[in-house]
């Protein structure tokens, strides 16, 4: 028979443990709040993700840690590589703090410095009810075979994509888009030859309709991935793309061995729900992420810092009903809303059935146009989003890339002709 212990009180459960939920476990901590974070596997684990981490998280990262460490860092990002399968752009980024870092370390240090500040964390454990009353939130877990209950002021959802806590809370399943990603071992040298520490990312119909085919260098070995909005075949096409583009022969290995493919869902569209009573959602369990690139991280720091504000001010007021927690979408909105929207539309022309045409279209545009690559250039040393980039564009600019695309009118918004 199960154990059951009743009943610790936390000011705040967050769950999940990625960067999202690491980050508000570890600001809310350091302000005294008394904190339980809940993850369903290891917190050692290794994740499907690329590991790029753009200017707008260094940033984060540096303000609110002082230092990020040099075993968190693979790779400092000298570039980006754009490839489709008749032409390439390279864009160089100098003067940036960008890195490569690989997911685990990156993830296993956030925990670390929220356990130091105070954090209680509770790992391969399973949510099976959530029930919310006026007063509190009463969470059942379950670990190891012993059922536990605990209370709370707040719940943080920070569980990412995929997850089942949507259907416990009855909330909406978001849009998702889903990633394959496998990793090889490789000289440094080899890696320096053929890549350097630029970001490559591959526009090619034959692998993917709606997504984009990576590779993104570490220290001694790559990450290559590939991502749709289908599962179908994945990892046969990952493998074919593996083949097409000769990876064994740029980077000078005599075969490209068996590996183990690791995949995860993205999400691709913005929570009609990021808040209510006693709940708010943060990171990719609100839907947000760059829209091009779909790279969450940025995103998923920024929109912890704002959850912490807004419960931090419920906390003081022992208010926690909806005409509170309201006050976090008003501050993720006019921080980010924009861009994500732009990005959606974006995405909308950009990966459809001419996506091949669509990014050689962009690649001649850059590599013809001093003024527009440079333009690019300078605002991917801020954030290296490309939709942000391309929204920011000047008009003389944008209009010209519009023109290329056969619309007729100034807006992304209407339709080609």
């Amino acid at each position: 028979m199960c154990a059951r212990v009743m009943n610790m009180h936390y000011d705040a459960v967050v769950v999940g443990l990625g960067p999202a939920g690491a980050h508000f476990s570890y600001i809310a901590s350091k302000l005294g709040h008394n904190i339980v974070a809940l993850e369903r596997g290891s917190t050692h684990g290794a994740k499907t993700c690329a590991g790029g981490i753009s200017p707008v998280s260094a940033k984060i990262l540096n303000e609110q840690y002082k230092r990020i460490p040099s075993e968190v860092v693979e790779r400092d990002i000298e570039g980006v590589s754009l490839e489709t399968k008749t032409n390439t752009c390279r864009l160089g980024i100098p003067n940036v703090e960008a890195f490569t870092t690989r997911r685990a370390n990156f993830d296993h240090w956030l925990i670390n410095e929220t356990i130091e500040k105070g954090t209680t964390v509770e790992e391969n454990c399973r949510i099976k009810k959530i029930d919310f009353s006026q007063s509190c939130v009463n969470i059942m877990i379950r670990k190891k075979g012993s059922i536990r209950n605990i209370s709370t002021d707040c719940v943080v959802g920070a569980y990412g994509a995929g997850s089942t806590i949507p259907r416990i809370i009855k909330l909406p399943t978001l849009e998702t888009m889903i990633g394959i990603q496998c990793e090889m071992d490789l000289p440094a040298d080899a890696i320096d030859g053929a890549i350097g520490n630029n970001l490559s990312f591959f526009y090619d119909s034959r692998f993917s309709s709606q997504g984009y085919a990576w590779i993104f260098p570490r220290k001694d070995s790559i990450a290559v991935g590939l991502l749709d909005d289908t599962p179908t075949k994945l990892s046969e096409r990952l493998r074919s793309f593996i083949d097409v583009y000769h990876l064994a022969k740029r980077f000078r290995v005599a075969a490209w061995g068996r590996t183990r493919n690791k995949a995860a869902l993205l999400p691709n569209e913005i929570s009609p729900l990021t808040y209510r009573d006693r709940l708010l959602l943060i990171g990719d369990a609100a839907g947000f992420g760059d829209r091009i690139t779909w790279e969450g991280i940025p995103y998923a720091l920024r929109s912890a810092d704002f959850a912490v504000k807004t419960f931090c001010l419920a906390h003081d007021r022992n208010d926690f009903s909806i005409e509170v927690m309201k006050q976090y979408e008003e501050t993720w909105k006019s921080s980010f809303e924009k861009d994500l929207r732009y990005g959606k539309k974006l995405q909308k022309t950009m990966f459809d059935k001419d996506l091949d045409n669509n990014w050689s279209t962009v690649i001649n545009l850059l590599n013809e146009n001093k003024n527009l690559r440079e333009f690019l250039i300078h605002e991917m040393q801020k954030h290296m989003s490309i939709a942000r980039s391309l929204a920011k564009l000047p008009v003389k600019e944008k209009l010209l890339l519009l023109k290329h695309f056969g619309y007729k009118t100034k807006s992304l918004m209407f339709s080609k002709s």
